[in-house]
């Protein structure tokens, strides 16, 4: 009878101790997972990171394998090109940069995470750019762009899914 309750307390520490080591590693995933979203709501709170995107598409089409990124910053904004916008009719092709002359909001998304809207002004007529960032807990992200003209052109919303992330240890992105 003793061999049994010995083997029954041996078989009942095993089997807590593999219940512990379960929790353990699951505390070490949570760990890590709470640490990236602390690093992700500190650059969204920073106003200073970079979105990476790829597979740019209008909505409603075939996605493109094209990489965009939109810099973020209290200062400017800075774009590797916004389709569709034209200096006299000359499309865009390279890095655009907005100094003072843009809009941003940050709220709390329900689903966790953050909503950001960011209104660009292309010029004094009242031309714009409207773009909504949905950045998720884990830095993943979505960005979602409209053109909007003073006569009330707007053209076709395209997006691109990427990931955000902050400047290198020189500052530089």
């Amino acid at each position: 009878m003793k061999k049994i309750a010995v083997f029954v307390l041996m078989l009942s520490i095993v089997a807590g101790g593999e219940v512990l080591y379960g929790q353990e590693k699951k505390s070490k995933k949570q760990r890590k997972a709470e640490q990236i979203e602390m690093k992700t709501k500190q650059l969204i709170d920073t106003q200073k990171y970079i979105f990476k995107g790829k597979n740019v598409r209008a909505i409603g089409t075939a996605f493109h394998n094209i990489e965009y990124y939109l810099i973020v910053t209290d200062k400017v904004i800075e774009t590797s090109f916004l389709p569709q916008y034209s200096k006299k009719t000359n499309l865009v092709t390279g890095p655009i940069s907005f100094y003072d002359d843009f809009e941003y909001k940050v709220e709390n998304s329900e689903k966790g995470g953050w909503e950001i809207f960011i209104k660009i002004e292309l010029n004094k007529m009242g031309d714009s750019v409207e773009m909504f960032l949905v950045v998720y807990p884990d830095g993943q992200a979505k960005l979602t762009v409209y053109q909007l003209t003073v006569t009330g052109f707007r053209g076709a919303p395209w997006e691109c899914k990427g990931y955000i992330e902050g400047p290198k240890p020189n500052g530089n992105f």
